[in-house]
């Protein structure tokens, strides 16, 4: 059984930041190997032209991560997580895995923050993260925005997910040090 809170907590006394995706898939992957060693996971597998992060094959557990690090493309952001959680259903629903997790890391606090009063008037309403928010049923842009290149269909969940962030590590007092992370098991 893999504890992803277990996994972060641990990842997160080595690794109290990271400055590529691909280096929190990496480390991710190690602490994966320290806690599950017979685990054998998998970095960017592929099952049936769909592109996993981490699969792990003795557990069936696919993994979507992302490590957003900069202020712009916070919509983007969004939208790809939730895109990844999507993603995740597909998987376990035609039973190429048994469960997954969609992981995000940032130190973006516009990602966790409970959006100021209008939000739901803003062109990615539909796609906020923010903490006790939850999602499912179909997302999609505002009608009145200009959808963004290559990410312009709703995402359609089908189960409901309640939005809980965690602490991840601190690096100081400035807002852009401290680092959150939301993990979202689907099944």
């Amino acid at each position: 059984m893999l504890d992803i809170h277990g996994l972060m907590a641990d990842l997160s006394k080595h690794h109290p930041s990271f400055r590529l995706e691909v280096d929190f898939q990496q480390a991710l992957v190690q602490q994966i190997l320290k806690a599950m060693p017979n685990s054998e996971p998998h970095l960017e597998h592929y099952i049936k032209n769909m592109r996993l992060d981490i699969y792990l094959p003795t557990d069936r557990i696919a993994m979507e991560l992302k490590c957003r690090l900069s202020h712009r493309g916070v919509r983007v952001g969004r939208y790809d997580f939730l895109k990844d959680i999507q993603k995740l259903e597909r998987v376990v629903r035609e039973g190429k895995a048994e469960s997954g997790f969609a992981v995000l890391l940032t130190n973006v606090h516009r990602f966790w923050c409970p959006p100021q009063r209008g939000w739901k008037t803003t062109t990615d309403a539909a796609f906020r993260l923010h903490e006790g928010r939850p999602v499912t049923g179909a997302l999609t842009w505002a009608d009145w925005a200009k959808p963004i290149k290559d990410r312009k269909k709703p995402i359609c969940l089908k189960s409901s997910y309640l939005l809980q962030w965690r602490d991840y590590s601190s690096l100081g007092t400035d807002k852009n040090q401290q680092f959150r992370y939301l993990a979202v098991s689907v099944k």
